[in-house]
Order: C-alpha cells, then structure tokens, then sequence
C-alpha cells in the first residue's frame, strides 16, 4: 500500500506541521488515513488526548490487543506512566520502520522487531512493561502467555476505541490466562 511508506509520510509530516490537529483529522475520510495523519502528531502528544480506562498494574506486565483503534496513541500514554517495549513486525520499507521507532523513542518506548521472545522477556525482567498486538498471528497469544508466565508477571488485554475529535479510550481489562485472553481477543475482533 503507497500510504503504508515512508514516501507518503513526508506529505502528512508537512500537513501536521501546517494545520490544527482536528482540522487535519478531519480532512482524513478514511480510517487508515486518520491513523497515519495522527501519527505525525505524535511528537506534540498530550494526555488528554488518550484516556486510561481500568488499573494498570506496576510494571512487568504484558498487555496485548488487536489492529484496532490507534494503539500508537495509546503506547505513548502507557510509557507516560511505565517504562514500555513494544513488539512490532518487520517492514518492507527500512525507513519508514526507523522513522516509527524514532517517534516512539521520543516517549522512551524501546521498539523490537518481530521475532524477539528472548529480548522480550529481558525486557520484563528489567521492570518494563510489553505490549502486543496479537490478531494477525494465531501463535501470538500463547507466546504472549508464555512470556508473562515465564516473568512472573499479569497479563492484561487491552483495547482501544476512536473517540470524537481525536481522542481515544484505552481500556485494560483485568489480568487472566491464555483462555481469558483468547476469549477477550476474539472479542475485541467483533467490534465495530
């Protein structure tokens, strides 16, 4: 997809830096285009424009959730208030993927790239939250169990909702096991 490179964020770079956020967001009639013009807000992210709903354990913890919502959003309030490492896929285009976990970087969010359950669970042992996103991989979920079982941790689900005028609700279920967690899963799939 031509939106899905780094080619087509120097355009959006310069829309972000021209216009008010909600004016920009509402130029965007598409779901994924409103996601990818969000992101380049990211670097002037303000905690209003996420909410935490539900407890969120001290770290470790790893919390998974689906491509729903805008889960970039929603990392940058987590690493607000604990210490986080997000699990991402390769991507075709290298600079597109630096320029992701430079932005990332900015809120103190270590980024690693898919396969990496060993520096995953390093990571929990250094005190740091994990967060997934677990729906394109049948496989992830146990493997997301497995790591908090092996770390002694929680294992929350999380989701993510759109809300009016670029706002967004993370909502963090209470801890479970790999059932709970496929359940809480299938689950979020289903929603609009």
């Amino acid at each position: 997809m031509i939106l899905d490179s780094y080619t087509a964020m120097v355009p959006l770079r310069a829309l972000a830096a021209l216009l008010p956020r909600p004016v920009a967001l509402a130029l965007a009639p598409h779901p994924w285009a409103r996601f990818l013009v969000d992101f380049m807000y990211l670097p002037r992210w303000r905690p209003e424009w996420v909410r935490i709903e539900g407890a969120l354990p001290p770290p470790p913890f790893v919390i998974v959730g689906v491509h729903q919502g805008h889960w970039e959003m929603a990392a940058a309030a987590l690493a607000h208030r604990v210490p986080l490492t997000v699990l991402v896929r390769g991507h075709d285009d290298a600079r597109l993927l630096r320029f992701r976990e430079a932005t990332r970087a900015r809120f103190g969010i270590e980024t690693l790239v898919a396969p990496a359950c060993g520096r995953l669970l390093a990571a929990l042992r250094r005190g740091r939250a994990v967060a997934m996103l677990v729906d394109r991989d049948g496989r992830a979920p146990h493997t997301a169990a497995v790591l908090a079982r092996r770390a002694g941790c929680p294992l929350l689900a999380g989701a993510v909702r759109d809300g009016p005028r670029g706002r967004y609700t993370l909502r963090i279920d209470p801890p479970c096991d790999e059932i709970g967690l496929r359940k809480r899963i299938e689950t979020q799939g289903r929603a609009p």
